[in-house]
């Protein structure tokens, strides 16, 4: 009769021990999306200001940027880096748009649309709007680029 007792104890315990386990792996699991997420938030962010920096610190390409800006005709090495430039600024829009579906990401629309009024922006979007997905070729077309 006292091994059955202690045989319940020990199999309580065992329980017990297995319930603490499950719930200190859900708060370790909660940390670490909480952790993810903010590394998510932080990744993201650096690539938004990414292309403000490399404007900044770029001297070569501020200037290419500036003529691009005033309407100014490129050179054909310097249309290159644009358009490269502006494929960049829409594969991260592209991203953040698909973000926002899923309820992780609030876009940034009025910058959206005040990277529009760039006269190249608009040629390069019009040039490779095809090489995005259908979903997000519209949006930008009905938030964007008619607004």
């Amino acid at each position: 009769m006292k091994s059955q007792a202690v045989n319940a104890w020990l199999s309580l315990l065992a329980n017990f021990a297995v319930v603490a386990g499950i719930i200190f792996l859900g708060v370790e699991l909660r940390q670490n999306n909480e952790a993810l997420e903010a590394q998510s938030r932080y990744n993201h962010k650096e690539s938004r200001t990414g292309y403000g920096i490399y404007i900044a610190t770029n001297q070569q390409f501020s200037e290419v940027f500036a003529k691009a800006r005033s309407g100014e005709a490129l050179t054909v090495a310097e249309e290159i880096q644009y358009a490269h430039f502006a494929d960049y600024v829409f594969a991260t829009w592209e991203w953040e748009f698909h973000e926002s579906l899923h309820g992780r990401l609030e876009l940034p629309i009025r910058g959206y649309r005040e990277t529009f009024k760039e006269p190249k922006i608009g040629e390069y979007w019009k040039a490779t709007k095809h090489q995005f997905s259908k979903e997000f070729g519209d949006f930008i077309e009905r938030e964007v680029v008619e607004n």
